[in-house]
């Protein structure tokens, strides 16, 4: 459904939403939705879906994501809570796109970035 919400975006919203219905516990759900809804324009509704993708999800892509919508949208506090958040449930193998987002944000202080990290 992903690809598919770039050409056609109303569509894509009622196919998550109707997926959410479906199965409201799956992370990946919330997820789509909150996706959509921000390629609408639609950034506070994107932040909630986000916020029940992080809830639902036991890993860190929810909490990376819902990190960087913060940074889009210029909250920076968030920003650093989630990528906290999901620097606590990611693999080492997996650490290095949060890592590189921390990395940037803090503009190649690693000072900043660890006492961004540790709040």
């Amino acid at each position: 459904m992903q690809f598919s919400s770039f050409a056609h975006p109303r569509a894509a919203l009622r196919f998550a939403q109707r997926a959410v219905a479906a199965d409201p516990a799956d992370w990946r759900n919330w997820y789509q939705l909150g996706l959509v809804e921000y390629q609408l324009g639609d950034s506070a509704g994107a932040r909630r879906s986000l916020a029940r993708a992080a809830e639902r999800d036991s890993g860190w892509e929810a909490h990376f994501q819902l990190g960087s919508l913060a940074l889009l949208v210029g909250k920076r506090a968030e920003f650093w809570r989630e990528m906290k958040a999901a620097l606590s449930a990611v693999t080492p193998a997996q650490a290095p796109p949060v890592l590189n987002e921390a990395w940037g944000q803090s503009r190649g202080r690693p000072g900043r970035m660890m006492a961004s990290l540790s709040r």
